[in-house]
């Protein structure tokens, strides 16, 4: 999904933006609250821009959660393909929730 900085078109790369900002260098150790007041100062656009980074950074996945939907997903092709599930069409199963 394309960041909201580009959905508005303005290119915005936040590791570049950081990593070259010597205030955000020297405050690095700043609280929260103080982030969110200097955060708040800032021009609506640059909000923006920090609220896509911000958003971005909880896109990862956590591995031992990944591999065991993998380990389930893989469990369950394997019932599928020895018969061991029971099978069911849709649109009557679909009827039950309407």
């Amino acid at each position: 999904m394309p960041l909201a900085s580009e959905r508005c078109g303005f290119g915005f790369n936040p590791v570049l933006f950081f990593a070259y900002d010597p205030f955000y260098v020297q405050n690095a150790a700043m609280s929260h609250t103080e982030i969110l007041e200097s955060a708040r100062k800032l021009p609506p656009v640059e909000r923006l821009h920090l609220i896509d980074a911000l958003l971005e950074s909880l896109d990862e996945p956590d591995p031992v959660i990944e591999a065991a939907w993998l380990a389930e997903a893989q469990d369950r092709l394997a019932a599928f393909e020895r018969g061991e599930l029971p099978l069911a069409d849709l649109m009557p199963v679909l009827d039950q929730y309407r």
